[in-house]
């Protein structure tokens, strides 16, 4: 039976049936892809049990997209196949960053406390214990919300590699795609959509964080904080240019990359007649060029995503 499924709720709290492999790694200096044969994949994490779980509720948004006239979408089938295991990734963000803020409050308290000589010994050592507690708990679930969100990462892109390799075998020839935009699909989108679960979240406990710190410094500050809410405001529509602009490099970017990948495929595909007819060094040049091209693209990308960080 698989280790992690099989664990006691204590070792899955505290990860402890990580701690075969850890001290493999530890043994070795270096972990091999045999070594994880310990730690197999859970079951529910399978490719085949994913796409039966995700083959389910696609037949389902086939049959509403016909009664609502809509086009089908393969993102909300995602949704809900996932949805339970991401909404309870983001209940644990949601107790973190809650208790982010028990660290201040309690830090003002123990001030005022070191101030009050007739304070009890008792209520200080409350606090002490009260900060710590909230401490542990929030790494605890940093912890699981990382975990749980490169899970459904993780199962996010093999559905997305499964059907869109399915997809390739069945594809009619007006909807011919080059051999180099399915690879890319693949590898590089596929890729990209499983690191966007861990950032997904964001878009809610960002203003969640923001309201809160805000009340708190009202308390403390009074209007004054209203300046550097001010300042929120305005970056918000230079950051959402910069984001326009880095899509539109994104999409300059991923289209440069398909040529060349294309080529490449030609290449290997047929190596025999290029070095029968000694066109090495033409080809050579061809697909060197494509990858400076796509490399001037990467450049202005990575500087527009520096600028959007430093925003």
């Amino acid at each position: 039976k698989n280790v992690y499924e099989s664990a006691s709720w204590w070792s899955q709290l505290f990860f402890r049936w990580l701690s075969p492999i850890l001290e493999i790694g530890n043994a070795k200096g270096q972990l091999n892809v045999e070594d994880l044969v310990d730690i197999p994949l859970p079951t529910s994490d399978s490719a085949t049990f994913l796409m039966k779980e995700y083959q389910k509720r696609w037949e389902k948004e086939l049959l509403e997209s016909e009664e609502n006239d809509r086009d089908p979408q393969i993102l909300r089938a995602i949704w809900y196949t996932l949805y339970r295991d991401y909404c309870f990734a983001g209940f644990i963000k949601l107790i973190h960053d809650l208790l982010q803020f028990v660290g201040p409050q309690v830090l003002h308290a123990l001030i005022v406390f070191m101030r009050t000589p007739e304070a009890s010994v008792w209520y200080g050592l409350s606090l002490t214990v009260a900060v710590t507690l909230s401490q542990m708990v929030m790494s605890l679930c940093l912890r699981h919300y990382f975990f749980q969100c490169y899970r459904v990462g993780l199962r996010v892109r093999s559905i997305v590699i499964t059907t869109v390799y399915k997809k390739s075998l069945t594809v009619s020839n007006h909807q011919h795609r080059s051999r180099g935009e399915i690879t890319n699909l693949m590898s590089v989108d596929a890729q990209r959509l499983q690191e966007t679960t861990t950032y997904l979240h964001s878009i809610w406990f960002s203003f969640v964080q923001i309201f809160i710190a805000l009340f708190f410094l009202y308390r403390e500050l009074g209007v004054s904080i209203f300046a550097g809410v001010v300042v929120i405001l305005v970056s918000i529509p230079l950051t959402g240019t910069i984001a326009r602009f880095m899509a539109k490099l994104q999409k300059a970017l991923m289209k440069c990359k398909d040529e060349r990948i294309e080529v490449n495929n030609e290449v290997l595909g047929n190596m025999k007649v290029i070095k029968l007819q000694a066109w090495e060094k033409p080809y050579s040049r061809k697909v060197i060029g494509l990858r400076e091209r796509e490399l001037v693209k990467l450049c202005w990308y990575m500087v527009a995503k520096i600028v959007n960080v430093l925003m």
